[in-house]
């Protein structure tokens, strides 16, 4: 989560969540390569297609400082096996539990920041308690989720994130949009439904 807040800093809030949320891409080629699950074809082709669409977001020419799609690329890659860790952990203990860990460890790794309190005034701190809030439910209910369904598909339910991400910094923040950036947001959704609709069928 640190790098993905990075890479809005340095980047815009819509790429940010394009590479962060390519998490799912991530969590089948560890699925595949390392827990040696089972793979068709149209697996295959979907995570061709997916990466295809974050490669056209690399290079759709906006100019964004690297630093701002580096970072943004590995808290996805980090993502893909957190979500793996969730989904063990998930089987044995409370959801809520291991969020709140999850909590505790970012609390420990960001205390350098503590100062920065004196900095906010009143609607910053609202905005702040509004999106820790809304984090903790989303997180607690994908947590949930993982009991009951399949690594691979579960996470690409979360996907949508993406294209609504982009959508709000278009609105909220009125940041850019290159065409490019559209195609390759098209192109990851498209590969994670691919994607989906092979884990459907091998059901």
């Amino acid at each position: 989560m640190i790098l993905y807040y990075l890479s809005i800093a340095y980047g815009s809030a819509g790429r940010a969540s394009v590479f962060n949320n390519s998490f799912p891409l991530f969590v089948a080629l560890i699925a595949i390569l390392v827990l040696k699950e089972r793979v068709v074809p149209s697996t295959i082709v979907g995570l061709i297609v997916a990466f295809s669409g974050v490669a056209v977001v690399l290079w759709d020419g906006a100019g964004i400082y690297p630093l701002a799609d580096t970072v943004g690329m590995l808290s996805g890659f980090l993502a893909g096996i957190s979500y793996h860790f969730n989904k063990r952990a998930s089987k044995t203990e409370d959801p809520i539990v291991i969020y709140l860990g999850v909590c505790i460890v970012g609390m420990i790794a960001t205390a350098f920041s503590a100062g920065q309190i004196a900095h906010l005034d009143l609607p910053a701190v609202i905005l702040l308690l509004l999106a820790g809030a809304g984090a903790y439910a989303a997180q607690i209910c994908i947590t949930i989720g993982l009991r009951d369904i399949p690594t691979t598909s579960g996470s690409v339910h979360t996907f949508l994130k993406i294209p609504l991400t982009a959508l709000g910094g278009i609105i909220v923040l009125g940041q850019p949009v290159t065409v490019r950036f559209a195609a390759g947001t098209a192109l990851l959704l498209a590969g994670l439904w691919i994607n989906q609709r092979a884990k459907d069928i091998g059901k």
